[in-house]
């Protein structure tokens, strides 16, 4: 038999053994936790819950990123151009740069303020270089 089919006929095995035993312990569920309009089957419908995030920030060695509900934007520590904004709506793929058109200005500006607001609140010292702030904003390094 060769390596695969065998590793394939194990894991089966395991499977039918888990379901076998799982039937016969007979084990009782609770219902539900959520039944009202509060949680998961609200984002299953496109809703956000009560006091959900409005943004994600994520960060690696080369920079910071911000998922809003529609954008996705971006700000790198070298690079031309340092900033990345793209409509998750229309441009999944994330194929077009909407950074550089002046008409995602206010877009741009909005995302760079959440970043912002993270930075200082999780005193991100090493996004300070780099961060683009809003208008009359400043970060104290010390």
């Amino acid at each position: 038999m060769k390596k695969s089919t065998t590793t394939k006929t194990v894991l089966c095995g395991f499977l039918i053994l888990f379901l076998q035993a799982l039937i016969y312990a007979q084990p009782s569920f609770p219902e539900p936790a959520l039944e009202d309009d509060s949680g998961f089957e609200l984002i299953l419908d496109g809703k956000s819950p009560d006091g959900w995030r409005e943004f994600v920030i994520s960060e690696n060695g080369r920079g910071r990123m911000v998922r809003s509900a529609r954008y996705k934007y971006n700000l790198y520590k070298g690079g031309e151009p340092p900033e990345m904004l793209i409509d998750m709506k229309k441009d999944p793929g994330e194929m077009k740069n909407l950074a550089t058109l002046d008409e995602y200005g206010d877009v741009i500006a909005a995302h760079c303020s959440m970043l912002y607001e993270w930075t200082k609140k999780v005193d991100d010292r090493i996004a300070i270089p780099y961060l683009i702030l809003p208008e009359n904003q400043y970060l104290n390094p010390n």
